[in-house]
């Protein structure tokens, strides 16, 4: 003979399964911790560097921001196209339009190579982009961060550019053009 529930101890089952599985499953934080962090090293064998951004200490104007989440990366593509991307994490610096510049093995690029971008209302901002004409080999790139409405310079720089006795950029390797498919295989008529 079956046992039947009532609807009375059926909702009470399913509330005490909702109360154990909500006492489980750990609660999701709106403001979250990344999983990985980027580190100041390079990533072996990629080409890829990161390094942290960080208040120029060469240009006091009080400017402040969160330097474990903000960083450059820079890579170097086979064609010669340098991308670069960075992120400005809780700066002082709220709703204020910026201007990214690069200095190339010690020489500034013309306008092309340059981004812009507005931090939000908490001082986050983010930017990204490419310039080309790279050669193959090792180079050095300074990024630095400047305020349209503030005048005298930089104000967030790269961390070996920030430091007198690093050296003056991040180091990265361009690869040298591949002049052959990497997947052809030996002998193939294709």
């Amino acid at each position: 003979m079956k046992k039947r529930f009532s609807k009375k101890n059926v909702v009470t089952i399913a509330g005490f399964i909702g109360l154990l599985l909500a006492s489980v499953v750990p609660l999701v934080k709106a403001d979250f911790e990344p999983v990985t962090k980027p580190t100041v090293k390079a990533i072996k064998d990629s080409g890829v560097e990161i390094e942290r951004l960080e208040a120029w200490v060469g240009n006091d104007k009080g400017q402040k921001l969160d330097s474990t989440r903000s960083f450059v990366i820079v890579d170097c593509f086979s064609n010669g196209i340098v991308s670069v991307k960075g992120n400005l994490e809780h700066s002082n610096q709220i709703n204020q339009k910026f201007k990214v510049t690069t200095v190339l093995n010690d020489v500034a690029p013309g306008a092309a190579n340059t981004a812009s971008f507005t931090t939000n209302n908490v001082g986050d901002g983010g930017f990204e982009f490419n310039f080309n004409k790279a050669v193959p080999g090792i180079h050095t790139l300074v990024v630095k961060v400047e305020s349209d409405t503030l005048p005298g310079g930089s104000l967030f720089i790269n961390e070996s550019a920030n430091s007198a006795s690093a050296t003056p950029g991040m180091l990265f390797t361009c690869p040298a053009t591949i002049d052959e498919d990497p997947y052809e295989e030996e002998g193939s008529d294709t």
